[in-house]
């Protein structure tokens, strides 16, 4: 996403992963997510559960929030105030732990950002 120089955002994420089709195997893989922002932007990330690690971490240095693995949906949240310089939110999300199974996003995952000063 697209974002302006000097402006507040709140950025929601409703993500729905599973290992190879399967959710009862997702619990040895997990899932972690965060953002890149633009040079001078900050905030945080995290998820209204309280069953994540590095809940609420601030944004700018790839802090990184852990999903636990035996949800298979999860409600993330961020909040980006830019600085000077406009740029791109770019979400980005990997595989906790190696297994013998990939953990995938599925149909139905999606970012909603918002502008709200």
């Amino acid at each position: 996403a697209s974002l302006v120089a000097s402006a507040k955002y709140v950025v929601e994420l409703f993500l729905r992963a599973s290992t190879d089709g399967s959710y009862a195997s997702f619990a040895s893989a997990d899932l972690k997510v965060d953002f890149t922002v633009p040079s001078g932007a900050s905030g945080h990330i995290g998820t209204p559960n309280s069953q994540v690690s590095g809940e609420f971490n601030a944004i700018g240095s790839n802090a990184q929030v852990n999903l636990l693995a035996h949800e298979s949906f999860r409600h993330v949240v961020a909040y980006v105030e830019t600085g000077g310089s406009a740029g791109t939110l770019q979400f980005r999300w990997a595989q906790w732990g190696a297994t013998a199974v990939n953990t995938t996003l599925d149909v139905g995952s999606h970012m909603i950002v918002r502008r709200v000063a």
